[in-house]
This record gives structure tokens, sequence and C-alpha cells, in this order.
């Protein structure tokens, strides 16, 4: 039971860093002119070998954007389940 917690507050925790990090990237891209990043696209296109173009793409790299961040909690978590505490 103790792993379950730790693992949904890793998401929890992963989902929230998700939030305060893309809403601070929309904010600098309004400021700068910088368009979206493609890299999350090409990343999930090498990974799952598709080929995603136009709206598509962009749903794409927005869905691994969120699913890359958000699941980046569950690694923290499992840290802390091996006793690594503080800062990686």
């Amino acid at each position: 039971m103790r792993m379950l917690d730790g693992a949904a507050r890793g998401l929890a925790a992963g989902f929230a860093g998700t939030v305060a990090l893309t809403a601070s990237q929309r904010i600098e891209m309004a400021v700068t002119g910088r368009p979206a990043s493609d890299l999350p696209a090409q990343v999930a296109s090498g990974v799952l070998g598709i080929s995603p173009t136009g709206r598509q793409r962009e749903l794409v790299a927005t869905a691994t954007h969120w699913f890359n961040n958000t699941s980046s909690g569950l690694s923290r978590a499992a840290l802390g389940a091996l006793g690594v505490h503080g800062a990686p």
C-alpha cells in the first residue's frame, strides 16, 4: 500500500510540475514569439513509428509533453521508495 501511495504522490507531483512548466513556457512563448517545440512530436514519431502531420502532430507533441513530464514523478517516487531522499 505504501508503494501505491508513493506512486500516487509521484504522479500528482509530476502533474503539478507539468502544469507549472507548461504555464511558464506559454508565457515565455507569448512574450518572445517563439513557436512551440516540435521535439516531443519527434520523440513520439521515433519511439512509436508514427508520422503525424499538421494538427495531429501538434496533438501528439502535447500528449507526449504531458505524459513524459507527468510520469517523471513516478521515477522520483521510485527513488524515494528505495530510500533516496533530497534532490537527485
